[in-house]
């Protein structure tokens, strides 16, 4: 039986805590996580609109899974002053028109914020129409630009790539609010815009389109919606961790950490989990592919990450005997190394919070006993 349960749909959060727990022969023993983060944040609600979580309050997202995941990010950026107010962007109309309708449009928070703009092109001839936010200058290091969009009637549009070398990129967007994301290489300058253009991808003269949350950060994936009104805002860091009481880890008889995650493929030496005290862990780190590690001598390769796809991990662990599996599939085992000292439980940092990277955790499990094979394949499947 696992001697600390977290998750799987069952959530309960207050300020800098979120809860755990061991039931144990129907015994209920609360085992609250460590939970910092110094600042707001958002996430999707279990009723599919974004909210505002206040400083030190975990967040629950509902995005990928209708019983709802941790949602654990690093610290993030928007470099766009006017995230919502789209009437401080510029126009740009090169054969064609944009004209602005409305700015009291339901947005996916669920209030009148969201604006709604009709671009129109003269004709077929070559020229586009747009808005945007213009030139930042300085930058270094992967961009990604993001909005949550919609139509009147499904259309095709045009966002301009980040870097300001007149790139575009072409999407087909619904009458539903859906976020789009575009990530791009390295550069000093950029430039972000959305409109329509005259090319043979793009036959559309005329969209009605509403806009919500334009975000510009710097990273290869998007995260979650930070709104500004201004000026940059900055979401920083978060970190979850616990030192559980006596007979949860740290047994000599050994045990299993499972984790069921969806995770980005970012930085290489971040871990999705590790428990262990100073020089002594077992853990499972990784950007873009997943290794299982002990420092009693275990390092087993667990396979590459695809960015957004979901992985049920479990590390059994136990003197000379150490076994790993991804998604039901036994990824490797080792027969000869030692059992760390473990103490403190972390779900997201490298060396206590300094890496880590965004994933949602939908359960997280540790047992204090060495299931069979058998048993761990049952579990990741």
């Amino acid at each position: 039986m696992a001697t600390l349960k977290f998750g799987n749909g069952n959530w309960a959060t207050k300020e800098d805590s979120v809860l755990a727990y061991n039931d144990e022969n129907n015994n209920f023993k609360p085992l609250p996580f460590d939970f910092t983060r110094a600042s707001t944040a958002t996430y999707v609600d279990s009723d599919g609109l974004i909210k505002t979580s206040r400083n030190g309050e975990a967040r629950i997202d509902y995005t990928d899974s209708t019983d709802g995941a941790l949602l654990l990010e690093p610290s993030r950026t928007n470099l766009i002053n006017y995230s919502e107010n789209f009437s401080q962007w510029s126009k740009y109309e090169n054969n064609g028109t944009v004209t602005l309708l409305s700015s009291t449009e339901v947005s996916p928070r669920g209030i009148a914020e969201a604006y709604k703009f009709e671009f129109t092109l003269n004709d077929l001839n070559a020229g586009d129409v747009n808005i945007n936010m213009g030139t930042i200058f300085g930058l270094s290091g992967g961009l990604t630009v993001s909005y949550y969009l919609k139509a009147d009637v499904p259309t095709q549009i045009m966002i301009r790539n980040p870097l300001n070398n007149g790139l575009y990129t072409f999407i087909d967007i619904t009458n539903e609010w859906k976020r789009y994301e575009l990530t791009t290489n390295t550069s000093s300058t950029l430039f972000t815009s959305i409109g329509l253009r005259n090319v043979q991808s793009n036959p559309n003269l005329s969209s009605t389109i509403y806009i919500y949350a334009a975000q510009l950060e710097q990273g290869s994936y998007a995260t979650s919606y930070i709104p500004t009104s201004g000026s940059t805002v900055t979401r920083v860091a978060e970190t979850c961790g616990l030192t559980p009481t006596t007979g949860i880890i740290g047994q000599t008889e050994g045990g299993v950490v499972y984790m069921d995650f969806i995770a980005q493929n970012t930085v290489s030496s971040q871990s999705h989990f590790w428990l262990g005290s100073a020089g002594s862990q077992i853990g499972l780190y990784g950007g873009n592919n997943l290794i299982f590690y002990s420092t009693g001598g275990v390092s087993i390769p667990g396979g590459n990450i695809v960015t957004g796809q979901r992985y049920k991990v479990a590390f059994a662990y136990q003197t000379n005997d150490y076994v790993a599996y991804v998604n039901g599939v036994q990824v490797g085992s080792d027969t000869s190394a030692t059992y760390p000292t473990m103490s403190t439980i972390y779900l997201n940092s490298y060396s206590n919070g300094t890496e880590i990277q965004k994933k949602t955790i939908k359960d997280f499990k540790i047992y204090n006993t060495r299931l069979s094979n058998s048993e761990l394949a049952t579990l990741t499947t």
